[in-house]
């Protein structure tokens, strides 16, 4: 088998689509005396193994470290004005468990809240006070994650 009509056949041969037996038989010898075409059959291998990872669900775990990477990288950006650098920060602290339940009980009282409002026309004095306390807890939640890092 030429060396052409060899590398065009290495991607399913790797996959183990290659029906032919005598095809196959042919490659296998063309690759026993090609270094270029076991790297390249080599490549394959890698290529199709990362994309069964992929199509199974499983996230590269060299992905997900490239991807903490760039952001930390980002957050240390000199070029980031500082207002920039305090919002990006304040959006990440609001990602967290506390934050979430924090804000996911605020909103939940002040649904019901409103839903009062709307069935008895006025508001009780403690909505007021759970709207006051969910926005200090918040505040609270950056304050202390912003804290936290500083002594880090």
């Amino acid at each position: 088998m030429e060396h052409e009509e060899a590398r065009k056949k290495l991607n399913d041969y790797s996959k183990g689509f290659i029906a032919d037996k005598a095809k196959e038989n042919e490659i296998e010898t063309h690759l026993k005396t090609c270094e270029i075409c076991r790297r390249e059959l080599a490549m394959w291998q890698d290529v199709n193994e990362r994309q069964k990872g992929l199509d199974s669900g499983k996230q590269d775990a060299r992905l997900a470290a490239k991807i903490k990477e760039i952001n930390r990288e980002r957050e240390k950006d000199v070029n980031m004005s500082p207002a920039a650098k305090r919002l990006n920060y304040v959006a990440n602290t609001l990602k967290s468990p506390a934050a979430m339940i924090i804000g996911t009980i605020t909103c939940v009282i002040f649904g019901l809240a409103l839903l009062l409002m709307v069935v008895k026309k006025e508001v009780s004095p403690l909505f007021h006070f759970f709207m006051i306390i969910g926005g200090l807890a918040m505040v609270f939640v950056v304050i202390r994650s912003y804290w936290i890092k500083k002594k880090k």
